[in-house]
């Protein structure tokens, strides 16, 4: 009898489970789980409690008859998917009344609706109304209510939080399920802004937060707060006596990371492994995604090969060879990525299906060369084959294909559809992204070699036809006319083209022009040695660099024609020295070089900054030794002999020319040593 009825009553309690467990809780923290050990514990004591137990059977299974049907009327009225319904029994036991734990899972819901009754304690403090509190918490059994993401603007937010902390005790008889469905409810941002007052809150009525809790305030600290309030929050843990867990420490790598402190960052390990917590896969991913945007690459091949050789519960998986695939791109190794791209399938334990992540990374990794580009429809095709469907990032894929590859017509087919299949003028960003690789395909096409096979996958006819009809309003929008992808363009027509490009931006978007798009449209003239149109360019669409107002002379009609203008930076300059390097314009580029030097310290810093240092100095290297300023050159390689740079023959190869010639025995000595070195 006590087997049969002990067995009942598990089975019951695990239904109910079934419906009703809220995310994030541990199954013993139920107060039915008190209910049956209790009850247990009664019996082995006293034959009476048999009644006891029987009713308390009786009254989980009257909850989970209320529950099925519940959930039939909501499947009558509109199919849900499964985690749906998940979500909105969540809500249901966790914003329910302000009752008492025992009658919360003993009383089937008075309402056939999900939403909370009138007297819910968080709904009156927060100052919503309950008619409205279903938009405010997305409770409607909508698509987005998945993703919690909020409907209130910022500034709603904040005055409902505000009344909220208002009250002396604010959590007052609310349990902590209550708590973690608030907190998932409110955005990012908010969730650092108020993390003390939640967890001071928490303290006053001595509820005990969940690691999952503490996870979600801290990920969001680490993205939002500053490093010391970051630092508060896992405080918490060691308040709370909470030991952390791997996420914790992910949320920690990036707050550091995010505050260029790679080697803190990295010291936690050291902490993990005093915590005795064994570090997996996503701590090891979170560390290469850091070295990878700090350009750390070979660390990040060292700790690729820890994770393949030595480690054994943190395997490589879809993401990391992602990651690792763009390290090969970036040291452009595109071999490399092949083979790992290769090696993520066919690895003889547990082999890996690549994700579109990882097949985004691959495509973009290939469509920056154009040697590779028949490699890239071939692993296109293959995919296509598979009934693969291609995302957001494939689209970038392509137009680098595009923009690398001179391509222009078959990418303004691409962006023509993309902007014909939106049914709207598309948002200032993705408008500056698509011009930026029109551009550079414009830069980028050759005159001096036939035309290559221009390709868009899925192309059709009478698509094609549709879009470039000058009936079609959405066709009207673009600033070209769709050409055939046979027909051969011009020096003059293609300048043309690209200068009306321009102009239909200047008039319609203006916005999106900024230093970067500029300077990729300057690159159009100097690559196709059209110096005037750079000269032009360079001193009507830029502002000399901004220098402190100490360093400034007044002029107040400059100021007044040129205020909204960008300011150059050393990508303009760089743009604009290697075009008279190119074409030998002396006057111009050594001009630019001196403006260089004297701006150089004030200028913000960028990506690959060095590299680009290196160039400038290249370029102007050259210039020197082409107009017999040899001794301008050597002087300017020696000032840069303690950087490091990689100086080879070729890149000093005029020098040494025009060294030889004049039979300047220092200038090729320093040459040989350098090359040497």
């Amino acid at each position: 009898m006590f087997t049969e009825i002990c067995g009942k009553l598990r089975t019951c309690i695990y239904k109910k489970v079934a419906f009703s467990r809220p995310l994030g809780c541990n199954l013993r923290q139920l107060p039915v789980f008190r209910d049956f050990h209790n009850s247990v514990s009664c019996l082995r004591e006293n034959d009476k409690a048999l009644d006891e137990l029987n009713a308390t059977i009786l009254r989980l299974q009257r909850r989970i008859d209320a529950s099925k049907s519940i959930s039939l009327q909501q499947k009558q009225t509109q199919e849900f998917p499964r985690n749906e319904k998940l979500l909105s029994f969540l809500l249901d036991n966790t914003l329910r009344s302000n009752v008492s734990d025992k009658e919360t899972h003993s009383v089937p819901p008075k309402s056939k609706s999900v939403l909370p009754s009138e007297d819910n304690i968080l709904v009156q403090r927060l100052g919503v109304p309950e008619t409205s509190f279903n938009k405010y918490f997305q409770l409607e059994p909508t698509a987005e209510s998945i993703s919690h993401k909020s409907v209130l603007a910022p500034e709603v937010w904040k005055s409902r939080l505000d009344n909220l902390f208002r009250y002396s005790v604010p959590f007052e008889k609310c349990n902590l399920n209550q708590v973690i469905e608030l907190v998932t409810h409110l955005p990012s941002s908010f969730r650092a802004s108020y993390a003390k007052n939640i967890l001071d809150c928490l303290k006053q009525v001595c509820l005990t937060p969940s690691v999952y809790l503490l996870n979600i305030l801290l990920h969001a600290s680490a993205k939002h707060s500053t490093l010391e309030e970051t630092l508060n929050v896992y405080n918490a843990y060691n308040q709370f006596q909470l030991k952390p867990d791997n996420y914790t420490f992910v949320s920690l790598i990036i707050a550091y990371s995010l505050h260029k402190q790679i080697v803190k960052a990295f010291s936690l390990l050291s902490e993990m492994k005093r915590l005795k917590i064994e570090a997996n896969t996503h701590v090891f991913n979170t560390y290469i995604a850091i070295l990878y945007h700090e350009r750390l690459y070979e660390q990040a091949w060292r700790l690729f090969d820890y994770m393949k050789f030595k480690s054994l519960q943190s395997q490589p998986d879809d993401k990391t060879y992602s990651y690792m695939i763009s390290v090969c791109t970036a040291e452009r190794k595109v071999e490399k990525a092949l083979n790992l791209y290769q090696e993520m399938q066919e690895r003889p334990i547990n082999p890996l299906t690549p994700s579109s992540r990882t097949i985004d990374a691959i495509l973009r990794a290939l469509a920056r060369y154009p040697r590779y580009h028949s490699k890239f429809w071939s692993i296109f095709e293959e995919l296509r084959a598979e009934q693969w469907k291609p995302g957001a990032q494939t689209f970038v894929a392509f137009a680098q294909l595009f923009s690398y590859g001179g391509q222009v017509n078959s990418l303004k087919r691409w962006i023509s559809r993309i902007w014909s299949m939106s049914g709207e003028t598309p948002d200032a960003k993705t408008i500056e992204l698509l011009f930026q690789y029109l551009f550079r395909a414009y830069s980028n096409v050759k005159f001096n070699q036939e035309p290559s096979l221009e390709q868009v996958p899925n192309e059709k006819t009478g698509d094609d036809a549709s879009i470039s009809s000058p009936s079609n309003q959405l066709s009207l929008k673009l600033p070209f006319l769709l050409s055939s992808s046979s027909g051969d363009i011009t020096k003059e027509e293609l300048i043309h083209e690209a200068k009306e490009c321009y102009h239909y931006l200047q008039q319609y978007h203006p916005t999106v022009l900024s230093v970067h798009l500029r300077t990729t449209y300057m690159s159009i003239f100097k690559n196709h040695g059209c110096m005037d149109e750079v000269k032009e360019f360079y001193a009507k669409s830029f502002r000399p660099a901004k220098l402190p107002s100490s360093h400034v002379v007044s002029n107040q009609n400059e100021t007044t024609c040129n205020k909204d203008l960008p300011f150059r930076d050393i990508h303009v300059y760089a743009c604009a020295i290697n075009g008279a390097s190119v074409s030998n314009d002396f006057a111009f580029g050594y001009a630019v070089w001196l403006e260089y030097l004297h701006c150089k310290s004030y200028l913000p810093e960028v990506l690959n900054g060095d590299k680009i240092e290196f160039e400038i100095t290249k370029s102007m290297i050259i210039l020197f030794a082409r107009n017999q300023f040899l001794h301008l050159a050597v002087k300017l390689l020696n000032e840069t002999k303690d950087r490091h740079w990689k100086w080879t023959r070729r890149s000093l190869g005029i020098m040494h020319k025009v060294a030889f010639l004049s039979q300047d025995k220092p200038a090729l000595d320093l040459i040989e040593e350098i090359v040497l070195d």
